[in-house]
C-alpha cells in the first residue's frame, strides 16, 4: 500500500509540475520593420534575366536609356557639361562614355550621363555590369542607381545604391556604396566598401544582390561586402532602409568634384573612356515566397 501511495503522489507532482512549465513566449513581430523577417537561404536562389544592354548595336539604344544634360556642377562642384549625346557612342560590342577637356557651354570638359528613369526600372533582383573605368586624375565615374520616386523624400532619404565607383587620383581602388537617410557621405556615415583592383586597366565584373533584407557585393564573382540594416538596428525603418522601392541605373563620368577633383585634375590624358561591355539584370525566381515569409 505504501508503495502504491507513494507512485500515486510522485505522479501527482509531476502533473501539477509539468502544468506549471512555461510555455515558449511567440517571436515578436517584424511586419513594422524594414529589411528583417524574411526567411531563405542565400545559397539557393535562383535568378532569371529580365532586361539587358549588350550594346550590340550602332548607338545608344533610347528605348534603355535617356540622356541628362546639363553643367550645373550637380550638387558636387563638378566641371563637366554632361551633353545630349555627343559623348557616348556604341561601336563592336561596347559603349563608349568619352570624357572630354574642351570647351563646351561654358565648360571646360565634356561627359556623358546616362539614365534608365522610367524605362528600366528594377526592385529587387541582381544586377552585373562589365565595365573598364577611366583612370585620369580628375575623373569621377560610376554605375549606380536613384529612386524612380522619392517616396520618402529627397536625397538621402530615398536612397542611392552605388554598385560601383572610382576616382582617377586612386586608379587601383574601387568602391560600393548606400546611402540613406542616416547613412551618407554627408554625414560620414555611409555604408560600403573599398577595395584594391587587380588589373585595373582591364575590364571587371561588378555585382550586386538586392534581396528584401540585404544589398550583397561582389567584384569578379568575389563577395565583397553586405548592407543589412537589421545588423546595426533592431528595427529598422525607412531611414536605414528606403530600398522597398523601383530604382533606375545611372551611367556617367563626371570631371573634378568634391571627391574626383580632392587631388587636382591633370591636364593630359584627354579624352578618357568609360567602356561598358554590358549591364544585365535578373529577376530573383523565390522572390514572392520570400517575401510571403515575413511575420
Amino acid at each position: 500500500m505504501k508503495t502504491l501511495k507513494s507512485i500515486m503522489v510522485t505522479t501527482l507532482l509531476i502533473s501539477a509540475l509539468s502544468g506549471c512549465t512555461k510555455k515558449e513566449e511567440p517571436e515578436p513581430s517584424t511586419l513594422a520593420c524594414k529589411a528583417m523577417g524574411y526567411t531563405y537561404t542565400l545559397e539557393d536562389l535562383t535568378y532569371t534575366q529580365v532586361w539587358a544592354d549588350e550594346f550590340d548595336g550602332d548607338s545608344v539604344n533610347t528605348e534603355n536609356w535617356s540622356f541628362e544634360n546639363g553643367g550645373s556642377g550637380w550638387g558636387n562642384n563638378e566641371l563637366q557639361y554632361y551633353t545630349n549625346g555627343l559623348n557616348a557612342s556604341v561601336k563592336d560590342g561596347f559603349l563608349d562614355i568619352e570624357t572630354r577637356k574642351e570647351l563646351f557651354n561654358d565648360r571646360d570638359y565634356t561627359s556623358t550621363r546616362l539614365v534608365s528613369r522610367g524605362k528600366a526600372d528594377f526592385r529587387y533582383g541582381k544586377i552585373e555590369v562589365y565595365v573598364k573605368m577611366p583612370k585620369t586624375r580628375g575623373t569621377w565615374s560610376a554605375v549606380w542607381m536613384m529612386p524612380t520616386t522619392s517616396s520618402y523624400g529627397t536625397w538621402p532619404a530615398s536612397g542611392e545604391i552605388d554598385i560601383l565607383e572610382t576616382v582617377g587620383y586612386a586608379p587601383d581602388m574601387i568602391y560600393g556604396t548606400v546611402h540613406t537617410a542616416l547613412y551618407n557621405h554627408k554625414k560620414g556615415t555611409q555604408r560600403g566598401y573599398s577595395s584594391t583592383l587587380e588589373n585595373p586597366e582591364g575590364y571587371h565584373l561588378y555585382t550586386i544582390e538586392w534581396l528584401p533584407d540585404q544589398i550583397r557585393y561582389y567584384v569578379d564573382g568575389v563577395f565583397k561586402f553586405r548592407f543589412m540594416p537589421s545588423l546595426y538596428i533592431d528595427c529598422p525603418n525607412s531611414r536605414q532602409w528606403p530600398f522597398d522601392r523601383a530604382f533606375y541605373l545611372i551611367l556617367n563620368t563626371a570631371v573634378g568634384g568634391d571627391w574626383g577633383g580632392a587631388q587636382g585634375v591633370d591636364e593630359t590624358g584627354w579624352p578618357d573612356h568609360m567602356l561598358v561591355d554590358y549591364i544585365r539584370v535578373y529577376e530573383i525566381d523565390q522572390l514572392d515566397a520570400i517575401l510571403a515569409t515575413k511575420k
